[in-house]
């Protein structure tokens, strides 16, 4: 995962100066070059000149805007980011012929056993022993996964393994949290939705890059503007997000029920330094990035010809 610049507690301006693309802030002036794989920008206080566009889109440079949340709410590429229709066509086909229920099993299953990993971990660097009970419990909800014969069984049994993996977490925080809550004003459940902003662009990017449609998913809902797939993807790779906050513990500073422009600055810096930490996957170690783009090669690769698609399990 290359550099990312970073624009969030100051006022900038993204413009054009002898053919060169620059970012001026307060603190000075940032040449941006082939270093740099996205530019995210985390205020409102930005302007980007149309010139600046055209010359970022050219160098093949993502543009991010996040919502004070964390959402990604706009993004600049390239009209045209994946070489082939045949990858969407096949997503398309695979809600109809089967493949969609398997690929909705795949990723459930997948992200309860990340849970699973994520509790052990935390059980043997903290000596805790009772929460490898509760990994046990997770993987006992796995073992039904393969029964499940629609969307909505499969979230039932996401929503279980969720409650005795969030309320172990819970334990381990302490304050005000109490359980992830998407509208939760504690710290904790904030930096959460902001990580997990992070992970979204990033899962979304790999997808188009990849010839599919991020809006048409297999376990969430689709509904109009509603980046589905993306949020299917996403879902075995949340726990490096949970992970990092837990053993970093950034501190932040909350305003009117969002981070300040300083402290979206720390998240985005903590969650691509674990998107770019290394984990076990496939059987050796390597970036969860490259564990992201493997399991969309391999969700490609089932979609298109039906080669096996295996759950991206990830350890620590």
């Amino acid at each position: 995962m290359g550099m990312s610049l970073v624009l969030s507690n100051d006022s900038f301006k993204i413009y054009v100066r002898k053919g060169v693309v620059r970012v001026r802030s307060g603190r000075g002036e940032v040449v941006v070059d082939s270093s740099i794989e996205r530019i995210i920008v985390a205020t409102h206080r930005a302007l980007i000149t149309a010139k600046a566009i055209r010359q970022l889109i050219t160098m093949g440079i993502d543009v991010v805007f996040l919502a004070p949340n964390g959402e990604p709410i706009a993004r600049v590429y390239p009209p045209i980011i994946n070489k082939t229709v045949a990858s969407r066509r096949a997503q398309f086909e695979a809600v109809l012929n089967g493949k969609g229920l398997v690929v909705a099993r795949v990723i459930v299953k997948s992200k309860i056993m990340n849970q699973a990993n994520l509790l052990r971990y935390i059980a043997k660097s903290k000596r805790i022993e009772w929460i490898k009970d509760e990994a046990i419990k997770l993987d006992e909800i796995t073992t039904h996964i393969d029964k499940a014969g629609n969307p909505t069984s499969l979230m039932e049994l996401e929503a279980q393994a969720a409650r005795h993996y969030w309320q172990s977490l819970a334990q381990l925080v302490g304050g005000d949290f109490t359980g992830r809550r998407q509208e939760g004003t504690d710290e904790f459940n904030i930096m959460l939705n902001y990580g997990y902003g992070i992970l979204r662009y990033t899962v979304e990017k790999l997808l188009l890059i990849h010839g599919l449609d991020p809006y048409a998913g297999f376990l969430h809902v689709d509904r109009s503007g509603k980046p589905s797939l993306t949020l299917d993807v996403m879902e075995p790779f949340r726990p490096v997000v949970d992970r990092a906050f837990l053993f970093s513990r950034p501190r932040v500073s909350v305003v009117n029920g969002y981070l300040d422009y300083e402290s979206r600055g720390l998240v985005i810096k903590v969650v691509n330094e674990a998107l770019n930490s290394k984990v076990y996957f496939n059987g050796k170690a390597t970036p969860v990035i490259n564990a992201i783009r493997s399991f969309i090669e391999d969700l490609v690769s089932y979609l298109r010809d039906g080669h096996e698609l295996a759950p991206p399990v990830i350890r620590w």
